[in-house]
Order: C-alpha cells, then sequence, then structure tokens
C-alpha cells in the first residue's frame, strides 16, 4: 500500500469516529439520540437530546432488544401518561439493559422491567409515579436498581418474582402519598443496602425469603411518621445495621426464622422491634425510647409465638424493655443490657398464650444487666414462674422488693429474702411470694458499661 492510500484511510476512520459513532472491529455504531417516544428494537447506545412530553396511554419508550444502554443526559420524560416513561420488555428474556441520568414526572408507570437479566436503572429522578412504583422489577435478575432520587410517589420500588437484584443508596425523600416504599413481592436473594427512606414501609411480603435488608437509614424530619418502617412478612431474612428512628414500630417481623442485629432504633412510640411466629433471633440491638419518667413512650421488644432467642441487645429509656405476650415454645432472654425503662421485662398470663402454651416457664431469663428500671426489673402476670436466675439487678445484694408489696418479697423455690437494693421483681397477687425465681443473683455487671448501681 502506498503511504497515501495509508494517510488516506487513517483520515477515513478518524472523521468516522469524530462524527458521533464508535468503530469497532471496522463498523460503525453510532449513539443514537432520541428526541420523541418511541420503540428501541436493536441493540445498542442511546441519548435523550431533550426533554420529551407524552400525553398517551402508552409507554413513551418501548425497549424490546438486548444490550440497550439509554443515557438520559439530564433531560426529563414527563406527561400524565397512564404508561410507563420507559417500558423494557420482549419476547423472551432480554439482558444488559441500562437506563440512567434520566428524570421522570407525572408517570404513572415511571421504569418498569419485565423479564431482564442483568443491566442497571440509576442516577434517576423520579417524582409523582403512581399505581405500579417509580421502578417496577418483574421477573428480573442481577439488575442495580442505583443512586436514585424517588420522590412524591405511591409505590416507590418494586421487586415483583424478582430474584437476585441489588437495590443500594437510593433516597426515598417526601413520600407524603407513599403506602409503601420498597416492596419485596415474591422476591428471593435481593440486596437492600445503604438506602434512606423517609415515610413508608419497607414490605417483605409472604413467600420472599432470603432478602438482605443492611444499612439503610429510616428517618422522618421533624415528626413521627405512624406507620411500621420494615415490616418483615417472609422467612429467612437479615435485616441488620440499620438505623431507625421516629417511627411507630421499627422492624415487625412476622416471618420465621429472621435475623434481626445490630440495628439502632431510637424513637419508636410504639415498640422498636416486634417479633412474631417461630425462630426469630434478635442480637446486638440498640433501642432507645422516648422520654423518661412518666413523659416515656414506645418499648424496646414485644414478642409473641416461641422459639426465639433475644441476646446482646442494648434496651434504654423504654416503657418496657421486653414485654412478652404470648409463648407458644421456649424463649431466650440473655446477656443483654436493660437501663432505665420503666419495666425492664414484663411477661402476660397464660390465657393469652397460643394452644398448649405453659406460659413463662418456658422464657428462660439468664446473664442480663437489669438495672435501674423506674418500677420493676422483671413483672411476671403468668401462673407459672419465671426462671431469671443468674441476672444483674443493679447491686451486688440482688434483688427489691417494690414500695407496693405488702411485705418483703421472697424467692418461689428458696425463700430468698428480696432485701437487696437492685431492681424489684413482682409477687403473686395478695402474696408476698414471687412470680420471679430470682435467687442465684450476679453480684456484678455482664457488661462493662452498666450503669453504676
Amino acid at each position: 500500500m502506498s503511504t497515501q492510500a495509508a494517510v488516506f484511510g487513517t483520515l477515513l476512520v478518524l472523521l468516522s469516529t469524530t462524527a458521533g459513532g464508535a468503530v469497532i472491529g471496522g463498523a460503525q455504531t453510532e449513539v443514537v439520540v432520541i428526541d420523541a417516544c418511541q420503540t428501541i428494537s436493536e441493540s445498542g447506545e442511546y441519548r435523550l437530546g431533550q426533554n420529551i412530553s407524552n400525553q398517551g396511554r402508552e409507554a413513551c419508550l418501548n425497549v424490546t432488544a438486548s444490550d440497550v444502554a439509554i443515557d438520559g443526559a439530564g433531560y426529563t420524560i414527563d406527561g400524565p401518561a397512564q404508561g410507563a416513561a420507559i417500558l423494557v420488555e420482549g419476547a423472551g428474556t432480554l439482558t444488559d439493559v441500562t437506563i440512567e441520568n434520566l428524570s421522570v414526572q407525572r408517570r404513572s408507570g415511571g421504569i418498569q422491567l419485565h423479564g431482564v437479566d442483568g443491566g442497571a436503572v440509576q442516577n434517576l429522578v423520579l417524582k409523582h409515579g403512581d399505581v405500579t412504583g417509580a421502578i417496577y422489577l418483574d421477573n428480573t435478575t442481577d439488575v442495580t436498581v442505583a443512586n436514585n432520587d424517588i420522590s412524591h410517589s405511591m409505590f416507590g420500588i418494586v421487586l415483583d418474582h424478582a430474584d437476585g437484584n441489588t437495590v443500594v443508596e437510593n433516597n426515598f425523600r417526601e413520600n407524603h402519598l407513599a403506602q409503601e416504599t420498597l416492596i419485596i413481592d415474591d422476591s428471593s436473594d435481593n440486596d437492600i443496602t445503604n438506602n434512606r427512606f423517609v415515610e413508608g414501609t419497607v414490605d417483605v411480603r409472604p413467600d420472599a425469603p432470603g432478602n438482605t435488608i443492611v444499612g439503610n437509614t429510616f428517618q422522618t424530619d421533624g415528626r413521627t411518621y405512624q406507620s411500621t418502617a420494615f415490616l418483615i412478612r417472609s422467612d429467612n431474612n437479615v435485616i441488620a445495621e440499620n438505623r431507625i428512628k421516629n417511627v411507630e414500630t421499627g422492624i415487625a417481623v412476622t416471618g420465621s426464622n429472621n435475623n434481626v442485629h445490630d440495628n439502632h432504633i431510637t424513637g419508636a412510640t410504639e415498640f422498636a422491634i416486634t417479633a412474631r411466629a417461630t425462630g426469630q433471633t434478635i442480637e446486638e440491638n440498640t433501642l432507645v425510647g422516648s422520654g423518661e419518667g412518666i413523659d416515656m413512650a414506645g418499648g424496646g421488644i414485644q414478642l409473641d409465638g416461641g422459639d426465639h432467642v433475644v441476646t446482646r441487645n442494648i434496651l434504654t429509656d423504654n416503657v418496657h424493655g421486653i414485654e412478652v405476650r404470648a409463648v407458644s415454645d421456649s424463649m431466650t432472654i440473655e446477656r443483654n443490657r436493660f437501663t432505665s425503662n420503666n419495666i425492664g421485662i414484663e411477661i402476660h398470663e397464660t390465657a393469652l398464650c397460643g394452644a398448649g402454651g405453659e406460659g413463662a416457664e418456658l422464657i428462660e431469663i439468664h446473664e442480663n444487666d437489669i438495672v435501674k428500671s423506674h418500677a420493676y426489673g422483671v413483672v411476671n402476670h403468668d401462673s407459672d414462674v419465671v426462671d431469671a436466675t443468674n441476672n444483674y439487678w443493679g447491686s451486688s445484694d440482688g434483688v427489691s422488693s417494690h414500695e407496693s408489696a405488702s411485705g418483703t418479697v421472697v424467692d418461689p423455690v428458696s425463700g430468698t429474702e428480696a432485701d437487696g437494693s437492685g431492681d424489684a421483681v413482682s409477687a403473686r397477687r395478695g402474696t408476698n411470694t414471687a412470680s420471679v425465681q430470682f435467687d442465684g443473683w450476679l453480684d456484678s455487671p455482664v457488661f462493662d458499661a452498666t450503669a453504676e448501681a
């Protein structure tokens, strides 16, 4: 080849590249500029060139091909249309679809992915969504939903039959219309991480096991939101390291065998954590109520069911540190720190227990620090005695008798008097016999951080 021909060929390549396309293997692939609603039926890169308004009932952009990347370039799709802003759905499973850098306003459907494997929905601003959710994933796997700002929507993000997706660092704000900010329905193995929620409910519905909800924040702006922050209605989920403030209930688990650990919940007006069904593990959470003394509101943990393990939690300034409403199987309450609660632990009577329940004798309370309770360390209303031996009650000389008792209360097993200066235990009605077995206490705190006696 002559030198002149070589130079000419090089110029052709440079011209084709600077004209907006990229040369791949000798073939030019251009970035397609979008300036109107349309169907995208070919793989490639697409970029909005202006704002688009859609007044119709259909999706504005209908993606039917795999390997599609849509860059909104900061532009907006708006309009009162009832369809989605972008609908991704093909005859079969589509792969690797990315939607980013776009604003969506006044759209009922927002962004919808049906039958997609791989890709991302990221860096979007979505306002005033309705009906199906601002972002809706159906039969979709391995998609990252990240860094989106969602506000004033009835539903934020919905995962429906969608497994193995990642929802990370999204901001759900000012959703005063929100009913459920994030819905996980019949979907497993999703990772919900480092999102910020304001109002609404994160709802993990039945048949949605094995999801991980870690490192999120849920905090209202200056007022208490009267709802549940995280509602876990399925099994084997992990809810960890979340920070929740100013809600009615922080975390409610009604499925079985969930692990709730390392969460920090303050200012819940009902309970920071409620646990139903069976097999819940509640460990290493910090649960702080609101108010002090007669102005206290909210509780730490409320328990129903059985086979629960509650361990290494810090419960401070609550009306109840733990309230046990009903017992259908064993419960273990051990190595927790109860400080400055009105009542450390309260156990209701057997009549409220499930069929076949044996009440307080199914509960083991050991190696806890129960200190500075305003009324009682442990109250047991059940006819069965609860075993609360080997606890530290705030003083080396053990438990005290409550001022309302007719005399010094005695241990129901050993007869030892409750004449120490630690927290008080309850007595059976009309007697001075304790309903709590306390004899055999610890004379020093379990935790170094325990408040002094």
